[in-house]
């Protein structure tokens, strides 16, 4: 699959009741939300996402830790938009960062997204059809 040029990169710490997404363009916070862990609330965000100037599901890359049944709805609605999205093996992504201060959900997220930035050209991604 040819690699695609992302103007932005949603980062989405999960945990098992909410979810918190950080959208990022040039590794530029534009908006953080958090939200309830169920496909209605995610299916509501990503939606209002498109009030942002020029997102699009096509021009945008998800990125979030494994965390097993956790993200369960997120990447079904991923999948179901055929957005493009990367779920990582929590200790790569730990080992990734180095050593960091500071622990809330907000900067799990934003440091997801920045991840996935940085990473892109790297990572294996994609529409899970696609692979």
């Amino acid at each position: 699959m040819r690699k695609k040029k992302y103007i932005f990169t949603v980062g989405i710490d999960v945990s098992k009741s909410t979810l918190d997404f950080v959208v990022t363009r040039d590794r530029i916070v534009l908006s953080h939300n958090r939200i309830e862990n169920s496909i209605s609330e995610i299916v509501k965000l990503i939606f209002t996402y498109k009030q942002i100037d020029g997102f699009r599901i096509g021009n945008t890359l998800f990125g979030m830790e494994k965390t097993g049944i956790y993200s369960n709805h997120v990447i079904a609605v991923l999948a179901k938009l055929k957005a493009n999205f990367v779920v990582e093996n929590p200790s790569h992504l730990k080992k990734s960062l180095g050593i960091t201060r500071g622990k809330t959900d907000k900067v799990d997220a934003e440091r997801i997204a920045n991840y996935v930035y940085t990473s892109r050209d790297k990572l294996n991604y994609g529409c899970p059809e696609e692979q």
